[in-house]
């Protein structure tokens, strides 16, 4: 009877152990999984070490320098009073970029980026641009605010700087549609 009691207390010990060892696995992954989400959103705001690269006319050397870095590097676009205000890039496909930051390291919000059936020099009379849509407003969190026409029309100028020029943005409409329409998605098709 005393052996039985013993394994038993034994029992209640070993599994009293595996349960903390369980919850404190769990803690530990809920931690990490809030870290890791508060970091994909704050690096999805555009940093203040990728500012100093930001074009403040034409030729503008950090613009020019963070094209050394690198070329994929098109241009840069800015929403006036908005949080669109980003490096514009074009990889060898749409996918290049989807998760990799302007200077092509590791990066889960990504970039903005032109299509790849786009010219570089923004020269279609169509030009697809791609970011994610981030519910904190970073990248292109603020468009779906401009489906509110009275957002729309506060917000609706803009600037995007090429190596050589600058272009005014105006904004004119908002749409939002699936990511399968293929009226929007396809440039070949308009």
């Amino acid at each position: 009877m005393k052996i039985a009691e013993s394994i038993a207390r034994l029992g209640n010990k070993l599994l009293s152990l595996i349960a903390v060892l369980l919850i404190l696995l769990l803690f530990s992954y809920g931690a990490y999984s809030l870290w890791d989400i508060y970091r994909i959103n704050n690096n999805a705001f555009v940093s203040d070490s990728l500012l100093r690269y930001k074009p403040d006319g034409i030729h503008s050397p950090g613009f020019n320098e963070l094209r050394k870095q690198n070329p994929d590097v098109k241009a840069w676009i800015t929403v006036d009073d908005t949080h669109i205000d980003y490096p514009v890039l074009q990889g060898k496909d749409d996918m290049e970029y989807l998760n990799k930051d302007p200077l092509g390291e590791f990066a889960l919000s990504g970039s903005i980026f032109l299509s790849s059936q786009n010219q570089e020099d923004f020269s279609d009379s169509y030009n697809l641009t791609f970011g994610h849509h981030m519910e904190n407003g970073a990248m292109y969190g603020d468009l779906s605010k401009m489906l509110d026409q009275s957002y729309l029309k506060e917000h609706q100028k803009g600037i995007l700087y090429l190596p050589d020029k600058m272009i005014a943005i105006r904004l004119y409409a908002a749409l939002e549609c699936d990511a399968y329409e293929s009226n929007v998605y396809h440039i070949a098709s308009i």
